[in-house]
């Protein structure tokens, strides 16, 4: 499993059976899963899986799913995954979610930097892409905001709450994201 992530105001950290509580809780508002793929109506036993299967696919190195914990929480405010890794493509999908009570304060921002950091230092990844369904508007504006860059309507990319639904795709690559890193 993966070590710990320290940014500023955050930690994000491999999720703990003790975090099932604060997911249930925060999940349990509509509009997570209006824009996510958490299960509606979440139950504690999914989310018991979901941590039981995420540290399995961390052992594998396909996935890596990281509770977001502020330094002025005591608990899981939302997680951030790192999805279908491919050490042959060097490439990966991120997918998100933070409680609205803990939005507009950075924490989604810096919780992306830290990723990023995490696939392009230690995965050795080239492209980390990150696809959103076309009305979620606050999400795009957040990628681009972290350096990612719109390509494209993907048609029927995904099932979606028993939908085919088209994403709207973003991606930064590694020399993106040097860049962005020179800049700041």
């Amino acid at each position: 499993m993966t070590t710990e992530l320290k940014g500023k105001s955050i930690i994000l950290r491999p999720l703990k059976k003790s975090d099932v509580p604060s997911i249930f809780k925060y999940t349990k508002s509509a509009e997570i899963p209006r824009y996510t793929f958490v299960p509606s109506p979440n139950t504690v036993e999914n989310i018991e899986t979901f941590i039981r299967k995420s540290h399995k696919f961390a052992r594998k190195g396909t996935t890596y799913i990281f509770g977001i914990v502020p330094n002025d929480a005591s608990e899981v405010v939302g997680t951030l995954g790192i999805h279908d890794v491919s050490a042959i493509h060097k490439k990966a999908e991120i997918g998100y979610w933070l409680a609205k009570k803990f939005r507009g304060r950075g924490i989604m921002p810096e919780a992306i930097g830290l990723a990023l950091k995490f696939c392009f230092k230690e995965l050795k990844l080239q492209r980390v892409q990150a696809p959103t369904l076309p009305d979620n508007v606050i999400s795009q504006k957040l990628l681009k905001s972290c350096g990612f860059k719109y390509e494209g309507r993907h048609r029927n990319y995904y099932r979606h709450r028993q939908r085919i639904k088209d994403a709207y795709m973003y991606a930064i690559t590694r020399e993106d994201y040097r860049a962005m890193r020179r800049k700041n």
